[in-house]
């Protein structure tokens, strides 16, 4: 089972060794990787050039080929060890070692963010010992590790055109092979001879003195793509000219996998500054959001269900009659059919006051008229029908809310406008927010076409 030795080892940081000896039945074989929790460094990673150990004394005291000299002996340690070898744990023993060996091609802290990355998730189990490894405690390391990344030296310019420059160890040989990628990740060929890191007052290559600068953000990557798992560490660095402000080149680093990419817009997340470990994140806010709603019985759509709604609204109804053309209704005749007002009430149960109503004419009028407002649909319309004699059933009695009269007219011309302000008229409905409405004549109204009439009713909602 992969664990986290708390005891039986020694440290001495001037002599680079971790001596065992305490630790009972110890095998080297077993040992993962060994990190100094107050450098943020990784010193031991099996399997890794330049982090394994140069000798072993007795099995069970190392010389470690990583220089720990000005680290000091009373460092804060984790020491994974498999403490022992079922078949099972020995499956997992073989995943954190390909994740290490596979990842090992790059001497660079990049490289060693994606190895404790690896070996994060290949820990992150509910089946570890009391006292492994948290997501918590490697985060933390991750932390220092992104804060210790400087792209100045991955970067380069011949004063024209920006390269990233790559290293990679072979294992075997030792022998370090260094390459070079265009920004957008394909393999480049410059003259070595000309390239400099992108650091203001270095020399610049052949352009001489720059003013170039680097800026890094590191982002999540929400979603999968094109060499990018949703979860890697993606890092986007602009180089920027310090004296106009622009940007010259950009890049995007996979700092899983080491690799150029290219994530679509929206599929990344930036990492939050300055937070400390377990600080709530996007997902942790949601989830509060999700329970206050739940709690308060309020959800994220528009409801009347809600906080700090003070005053009234006032809004400005309009409904247009189905008149018929070319008649000239008599006295006491309807003037079109039954018209809705519609969304009078702000919300059903609620009520609105009337401060003003209008009617307009494209002809010239002078006969009074009424406009009768109901509170719900009568149910009989015999006396409500375009051009019948007005009339309501005594089954509706109760359903009339208001009724205005218009008794001036103003002349526009041609036009003509009623109008009544200072209502004051409180209005209400049996269900729903719309209300009923119909216009009678109370002396001769000519129409000439069907759309001659419109009537607007000004109100304050509650």
């Amino acid at each position: 089972m992969k664990t986290v030795l708390t005891s039986g080892y020694a440290f001495t940081a001037a002599t680079k060794t971790l001596d065992f000896t305490g630790s009972t039945g110890f095998d080297v074989r077993r040992l993962l990787a060994v990190l100094n929790l107050t450098r943020g460094a990784l010193v031991y990673a099996v399997g890794t050039a330049g982090l394994g150990f140069s000798t072993l004394a007795g099995g069970n005291v190392l010389t470690l080929a990583f220089d720990t000299t000005a680290h000091a002996n009373g460092d804060a340690l984790m020491v994974l060890y498999d403490a022992t070898s079922t078949a099972a744990q020995d499956s997992s023993l073989q995943s954190i070692l390909t994740a290490l060996g596979t990842l090992g091609t790059h001497a660079d802290e990049t490289t060693l963010l994606a190895k404790l990355e690896a070996v994060r998730l290949l820990l992150a189990n509910p089946a570890l010992a009391s006292g492994a490894a948290t997501d918590a405690t490697l985060q933390q390391i991750k932390a220092a590790l992104l804060a210790q990344i400087d792209f100045s030296t991955l970067f380069v310019t011949d004063g024209t055109s920006y390269y990233v420059r790559r290293e990679s160890v072979n294992e075997g040989t030792s022998a370090t092979t260094v390459t070079f990628e265009t920004m957008s990740g394909a393999v480049a060929s410059p003259v070595v001879a000309n390239l400099t890191p992108i650091i203001p007052g270095a020399s610049g290559g052949a352009s001489g003195g720059t003013t170039r600068t680097i800026e890094t953000t590191f982002f999540d990557a929400a979603a999968n793509g094109t060499g990018i798992t949703a979860g890697d560490v993606l890092a986007r660095v602009l180089v920027f000219d310090v004296v106009s402000g622009g940007i010259v080149a950009s890049y995007w680093h996979n700092m899983m996998t080491g690799a150029a990419v290219t994530p679509a817009v929206g599929s990344y997340v930036e990492q939050s500054k300055g937070l400390p470990i377990g600080a709530a994140k996007d997902a942790t806010v949601a989830a509060i959001t999700t329970a206050l709603q739940a709690g308060l019985g309020v959800t994220p759509a528009a409801t009347e269900s809600h906080l700090g709604s003070v005053g009234s609204d006032s809004k400005r109804i309009v409904a247009v009659p189905a008149l018929t053309a070319g008649t000239t209704y008599a006295s006491g005749k309807c003037v079109g059919g039954l018209m809705t007002l519609s969304g009078v009430l702000r919300a059903a149960g609620k009520s609105a006051t009337a401060q003003s109503a209008s009617l307009h004419a494209k002809v010239a009028l002078s006969a009074p008229v009424d406009l009768v407002i109901f509170r719900d649909t009568p149910t009989v319309l015999t006396g409500l029908a375009d051009n019948a004699t007005f009339a309501v059933d005594p089954a509706d009695f109760d359903k009339v809310s208001k009724v205005l009269s218009f008794t001036g007219w103003t002349s526009l011309g041609t036009p003509s406008l009623a109008r009544l302000d200072g209502i004051g008229a409180l209005l209400s409905a049996a269900s729903g927010v719309d209300l009923k409405a119909i216009l009678v004549a109370r002396g001769s109204v000519a129409i000439s076409t069907a759309s001659d009439l419109s009537v607007g009713l000004g109100i304050y909602q509650d």
